[in-house]
């Protein structure tokens, strides 16, 4: 029977009215700078999806938006989005009905509303959250990276997503954030150089991992001209369609 293939528009807003005190910063602290070599024993390692593989980008059609309980968003935007796609919501088990009430008391519409339950260490979901292929079983399925921050809750998300949707999960330990991430679709993606300086592997041995769990068999990896804040690419570039770059 057919039905919606379920992909996620992983959002992540840098600027928002509901942004709790004490949250984590989209950059390393200062106590986390001391904890880097933490973000290494923190992935996992599966067998590649079965070929062929297509990695699906950003500007296809989206089933939902994958965000965070204490949100990094307004409500408001929550109660927008509700209106025309799922909300996945990540949120802890002692939060669940605080999370419930906010939406509720803020307009959402709760029929658009799923919960994914469990800890997470931020709202940065635009980076720790999964990205998807479609595999040569015809299969929408998460590929999952290491997340560049010793934050291991959120590094779980992407395994927490694919069991809550049931849909087939494979993850390289490649160390790596969805914002400084691109793809168009069609074997070609590309991120600033950071993801070089994040692995201690060869950058060959990247550009392998890149064609064999996500089908890149073009990936520009360039120095990021801004060089003064994260090193995202998606700081200042991001694929349109496949013949328009913004």
């Amino acid at each position: 029977m057919n039905r919606l293939v379920i992909i996620l528009l992983i959002l992540s807003v840098l600027s928002a009215t509901d942004r709790f005190q004490g949250e984590l910063p989209i950059g390393l602290t200062e106590e986390e700078k001391t904890r880097i070599h933490e973000i290494y024993s923190m992935g996992r390692d599966t067998d590649p999806p079965p070929l062929p593989i297509r990695n699906v980008a950003e500007y296809e059609r989206m089933d939902g938006v994958l965000i965070r309980y204490p949100f990094g968003i307004s409500t408001a935007l929550v109660a927008e989005m509700s209106e025309d796609v799922m909300i996945y919501c990540l949120v802890s088990s002692t939060q669940q009905n605080s999370a419930l009430n906010s939406m509720s008391n803020g307009g959402v519409n709760m029929d658009n509303v799923e919960f994914v339950v469990g800890s997470t260490d931020s709202y940065w979901t635009r980076d720790y959250g999964p990205w998807w292929v479609v595999d040569g079983n015809r299969n929408m399925s998460i590929v999952d990276f290491t997340y560049n921050r010793p934050r291991p809750n959120d590094n779980q998300a992407p395994y927490k997503m694919s069991i809550h949707l049931n849909v087939p999960y494979f993850a390289t330990d490649l160390v790596h954030a969805g914002g400084n991430y691109m793809t168009d679709g069609l074997g070609i993606s590309a991120s600033t150089d950071l993801v070089l300086d994040e692995n201690e592997i060869p950058d060959a041995q990247v550009l392998q991992i890149m064609e064999d769990y996500y089908g890149i068999e073009t990936y520009h990896v360039v120095p990021d001209p801004n060089n003064t804040y994260i090193d995202h690419i998606d700081c200042w570039g991001k694929y349109l369609s496949p013949t328009k770059v913004l």
